[in-house]
């Protein structure tokens, strides 16, 4: 706990808070349009799939904007201590290189959370200013928000591990950049191949597609990408920090 409030304490000049609500702003900004032209003519009828629509055109935008949102929080949180060359200095407490690890982890799962709570209850509110007949559906929505978590638990872990061990913080920066392109055309790749970058998993949380025709088509709920996603969190955050810890400092 002592390290974690010290991220936070690190942070409160350095606006990495106030990036991350602006890109969340401009993802929301960016699926309020198409969302309401694609609700508006559907919202009053009961069989039609509006609220997994609502997921669904909210999870092919998250996959650029929350990928480089991770990125440059997390670029932003250890690029102060490269340039600083304060790694040393936050050993010299007596605390093991693997709190380090977590409080670095945690402060920036925190942020991204309160993102994607702030998303969630967004999504739930626009749905209900639009009147949907439909019954909201609390399985897809639940898989939603708890893969989307997951998903970039495991991002953040993987950001975390190259912006520590590579001093040149443009190289992570470049990853996710990398990681969004590929979170923004998943959707149009098979799941096969979807399921190699985790960047692509936020799209598999749909719950609903267009078909050929064009019309919506609801999909059954899938937890997959949701385990997937949880076991590769708790693999990359022990390996990642199993690694920080036996490296020289």
């Amino acid at each position: 706990m002592k390290y974690l409030s010290l991220e936070f304490f690190k942070m409160r000049h350095r606006g990495i808070f106030l990036t991350i609500l602006f890109l969340l702003f401009m993802e929301l900004a960016w699926c309020t349009f198409p969302l309401r032209r694609l609700i508006l003519p559907l919202a009053s009828d009961s069989s039609e799939a509006v609220w997994e629509a609502l997921i669904m055109i909210v999870t092919m935008v998250k996959g650029l904007l929350f990928s480089v949102m991770i990125a440059v929080a997390v670029c932003r949180v250890n690029d102060m201590e490269h340039k600083g060359n304060t790694w040393r200095l936050l050993e010299s407490s007596a605390e093991r290189r693997e709190s380090i690890w977590k409080a670095k982890f945690l402060s920036v799962f925190l942020l991204v959370s309160i993102a994607q709570v702030l998303e969630s209850v967004y999504l739930v509110a626009y749905g209900s200013s639009m009147h949907i007949a439909e019954k909201f559906h609390i399985p897809a929505f639940l898989n939603y928000f708890i893969g989307s978590l997951a998903i970039s638990a495991v991002i953040i872990l993987i950001q975390q591990w190259i912006s520590m061990t590579v001093e040149n913080q443009l190289v992570a920066m470049a990853v996710g950049m990398l990681g969004g392109f590929l979170g923004l055309i998943s959707m149009f790749l098979p799941s096969a191949v979807r399921y190699i970058f985790i960047w692509g998993y936020y799209v598999s949380l749909a719950p609903a597609t267009f078909a050929d025709t064009g019309e919506i088509k609801q999909l059954p709920v899938s937890v997959i990408p949701t385990l997937i996603a949880l076991i590769m969190a708790v693999i990359f955050y022990y390996i990642g920090r199993r690694q920080f810890a036996k490296a020289e400092s």
